[in-house]
């Protein structure tokens, strides 16, 4: 039912769009990145917007999305039982969550020259939080994913811009960058 790393020629953009569920993309409307890019998104996003890809490594989450019968391509971790219409699995280094492991996948598989990070947010809050397999309190260590996003975002070839309400994620590197989202409407326009 899966096959591997596969990724259909169309997704092959010279910009994507990463999206996450961080509580900083509450309001931006996805649907205005259709057509601008590849859209690649984490977890419960598919409740509100089918990206072109969506990663979920996460079995709880897996078997969500599995019971929605959801019709796009979904990207997890070589080992994880999924059974979409269109799957993927790949092993990436280092990358104990969807956000990681989506941007190791990017910069590994993708490669494009730029990719933006919507709600990529590396602090407490989630716009998802308090429904199905997001509880009202969080254990998530943000002291440990902010290094996985730091240390996925090392790339020659690729530009990461974090678009964000605060920079969270740490020491800024030579292809990387923080924006504000006015900063990114200006940028929007010329993609």
């Amino acid at each position: 039912m899966g096959y591997e790393l596969r990724v259909h020629p169309e997704f092959k953009t010279d910009t994507i769009f990463l999206i996450g569920n961080g509580a900083s993309r509450k309001g931006f409307d996805l649907n205005r990145l259709v057509g601008k890019g590849t859209i690649i998104g984490c977890n419960a996003l598919y409740r509100d917007f089918v990206p072109d890809i969506l990663v979920a490594l996460d079995s709880k989450m897996l078997k969500e999305i599995g019971a929605t019968n959801y019709p796009g391509a979904v990207l997890t971790s070589k080992g994880q039982w999924a059974k979409f219409k269109k799957t993927m699995f790949w092993k990436a280094p280092a990358s104990r969550t969807s956000g990681a492991f989506a941007l190791n996948f990017i910069k590994m598989v993708m490669e494009p020259l730029r990719c933006y990070c919507l709600g990529m947010d590396g602090y407490h809050g989630n716009v998802y939080q308090g429904t199905e397999n997001y509880p009202r309190s969080s254990n998530i260590k943000f002291k440990t994913i902010n290094p996985q996003y730091t240390l996925a975002t090392k790339s020659n070839t690729t530009e990461f811009i974090n678009v964000n309400t605060v920079s969270a994620w740490g020491d800024e590197l030579p292809n990387y960058r923080f924006i504000s989202y006015d900063r990114f409407e200006e940028e929007l326009k010329t993609i």
